[in-house]
């Protein structure tokens, strides 16, 4: 089939950058966000690699299979991301879409449950804990349980949940800070703030069940006595200029709590915060900007790693700390990625980058285990795909790696029949029953302009349960 780059301006230049503006081949859609709150240009660059490194590996094994990545700029935005993947799939045949964030990828997951589109959408930055969560439950709104639900098994994700970066959190905090009485009264008060979305709900929730079991040790129930307590404060899911996080500065320094509704004269000693890129870099400059020696100290979630954050904080990410998957597997797989990324782009690989490529290596495994020995570009389904994702990290099956080497053993195997077990670039992508993988967890922490590891790795891939082995604090 011949595909016209025509999808958008944008989509243009980023294809013919990379020498794909026409090509024919089995279409792969990416829904990534590159002028929105959570942008971020080179998880397109690093899908581009995947595909040309596969490409490269069919060609050497003698398969007529060949691969074009369609990007489109999700915006971030839940209705722009539909519009867009429809066109993709309708309007491109698209066989199998990748995607960013949550509340897009749900937004698409809408499409699939209206019976709009068919094909697999596999998620990078999907952290929610309520995203392929069977357990789900919404009697207001019914799409949204099936999509959340997925009982067809369409969905799937290459990033950990927010349940365990809970635990997590916590811990960091107990490592900065002994006991997290950061101001020394006697008394631990928490802030979670997120953004008003399903990342942001997600997150938050997962620190409040974090926080029932943590600290068990100091009450029977979460405000039974004076030891502990926590508020919640969620900021307006807008894009960072339109956020008034002044407002909301006051709300999460001052000692009141109003959600829960609590009476209290404590001061709070920390703030996690769980919100897209931009809004908590924007949220940073405002922190700084009104900072006085008695605010809470702040540690982030994952997406505060983002280089756009850097870009927009240059020195202002100094001394910030903050928690987030691996920015590439602490393996041959990862090196492979890593080396490969520097020689093809010439700067190291940025947070998420190995996820956008896994992401993109699976899809495209799956369609070479969907199509079989002689599969071509044109005679692989959707569905197809979607069936065989998991079979690309068979238990027993040959291990593959990143790299045209280690793709072109994959493509090899497949080819002869055999079962293979990819180990990505972010860690193994070994799907669970529900469609998710896990991941290992580290602390880092802002130095130089640059974000660096610091700390413990967590292992949240042997420990089993969403602790990822962080242990409950104990009550003075």
């Amino acid at each position: 089939m011949r595909i016209r780059s025509t999808l958008s301006i944008l989509a243009l230049a980023l294809t013919a950058a990379c020498g794909d503006d026409v090509q024919e081949g089995l279409v792969i859609g990416a829904l990534i966000d590159q002028t929105g709150s959570n942008s971020e240009t080179s998880w397109v660059q690093a899908a581009q690699l995947a595909v040309r490194q596969v490409n490269e590996a069919l060609d050497s094994e003698g398969s007529s299979m060949h691969f074009v990545l369609l990007p489109s700029d999700s915006e971030n935005n839940p209705v722009k991301a539909q519009t867009r993947a429809l066109d993709l799939v309708n309007g491109r045949d698209a066989k199998a879409l990748m995607a960013d964030t949550t509340q897009v990828t749900e937004a698409v997951g809408r499409l699939i449950y209206a019976n709009q589109i068919d094909v697999a959408v596999q998620c990078s930055s999907c952290e929610s804990r309520d995203f392929l969560n069977p357990a789900y439950v919404n009697p207001g709104d019914s799409q949204l349980q099936q999509v959340r639900n997925d009982p067809r098994g369409t969905l799937f994700r290459t990033s950990l949940s927010t349940d365990p970066m809970a635990y997590v959190a916590f811990d960091i905090l107990r490592q900065l800070q002994g006991s997290l009485d950061r101001n020394n009264d006697g008394f631990i008060k928490l802030e979670f703030y997120g953004s008003d979305e399903a990342y942001g709900h997600a997150a938050v929730a997962s620190l409040e069940d974090a926080a029932a079991v943590m600290f068990a040790d100091y009450k029977s129930e979460i405000f039974a006595d004076n030891k502990f307590a926590y508020e919640r404060v969620f900021h307006a899911a807008d894009a960072p200029t339109r956020v008034n996080y002044a407002a909301d500065l006051t709300n999460l320094t001052n000692t009141n709590i109003t959600d829960p509704p609590t009476p209290d004269t404590h001061s709070p000693d920390w703030i996690i915060m769980a919100s897209y890129a931009g809004n908590a870099a924007s949220f940073r400059e405002t922190y700084v900007q009104f900072q006085n020696p008695s605010f809470p100290g702040l540690l982030f979630f994952p997406t505060f790693r983002q280089s756009n954050t850097l870009a927009q904080l240059g020195s202002g990410v100094n001394a910030t700390q903050g928690l987030s998957m691996l920015v590439t597997a602490d393996n041959d797989a990862g090196s492979v990625f890593a080396q490969d990324f520097q020689r093809e782009y010439g700067f190291a690989p940025h947070f998420l980058d190995a996820a956008y490529y896994d992401n993109a290596v699976t899809l495209m495994l799956a369609a070479v285990i969907g199509g079989g020995a002689n599969g071509t570009s044109d005679n692989v389904s959707a569905a197809a795909i979607r069936a065989a994702l998991p079979s690309t990290s068979a238990a027993g099956g040959a291990r593959a790696i990143p790299g045209v080497d280690g793709l072109r053993t994959a493509v090899r195997n497949i080819r002869a029949g055999a079962a293979i077990n990819y180990d990505g670039a972010s860690g193994p992508m070994d799907y669970d029953a529900n469609g998710s993988v896990k991941n290992k967890l580290t602390r880092f922490t802002g130095v130089g302009g640059e974000f660096i590891d610091t700390g413990s790795k967590y292992d949240c891939i042997a420990n089993s349960g969403p602790t990822c082995g962080v242990q409950p604090f104990v009550a003075p």
